[in-house]
């Protein structure tokens, strides 16, 4: 099967949401469909709503080489990312109960995160089967005023929510060059 490289970002993204809908459901979210990709702005149906808010080229990763990938071929390295992501629960019971309900199902999800802060290949997308050995999920501590601020991004008001930093994710480049090796060195010097 044949893996498109920039199909990563999105891998992640879908990889964050199973690891969630797997460990959530049924208690304390009863079904998968309930957990799912949404801005704040737009969080339809799910009850618990990641969203990728920021990505961010990863810059202390050291100058990168060329990547030999057979014999007389090589192709430019990949580009390092850090993905941003916030986490939102948009609980639907009654408003007696809501904001238990909304904290039972945060707990969870730091929880989830928590105790997964390195997924190894193991449930890693194909598109990352080459490219890293794990991915690192580490929560960012941010001040209520950056948080207002993003939440702010989207025009709404702000609602309890955790920020998490995904990576590094290497997006491979398309760029292939062929080499061809030296096999015949020759100097001519003239006397005169």
């Amino acid at each position: 099967m044949v893996v498109d490289s920039y199909e990563v970002i999105a891998d992640v993204s879908r990889t964050l949401v199973n690891l969630l809908r797997k460990k959530m459901t049924p208690e304390p979210i009863a079904k998968e469909e309930q957990i799912g990709l949404c801005p704040p702005a737009d969080s339809g149906n799910f009850i618990l709503g990641l969203h990728l808010y920021n990505i961010e080229e990863k810059q202390n990763m050291g100058a990168q080489r060329m990547i030999n990938i057979r014999p007389g071929v090589q192709q430019d390295p990949p580009t390092p990312l850090l993905l941003y992501y916030m986490l939102t629960v948009y609980s639907k019971t009654e408003i007696n109960n809501r904001a238990i309900d909304e904290q039972r199902i945060m707990g969870r999800a730091i929880q989830i995160f928590t105790d997964n802060a390195k997924l190894d290949k193991t449930v890693l997308p194909d598109s990352m089967q080459n490219s890293t050995p794990y991915l690192e999920i580490t929560s960012l501590s941010l001040g209520m005023d950056d948080k207002a601020k993003i939440w702010s991004l989207f025009n709404q008001p702000y609602q309890l929510s955790v920020y998490y930093s995904v990576g590094p994710v290497y997006l491979e480049s398309d760029n292939i060059r062929d080499t061809r090796p030296v096999v015949d060195f020759q100097v001519d010097i003239q006397k005169k």
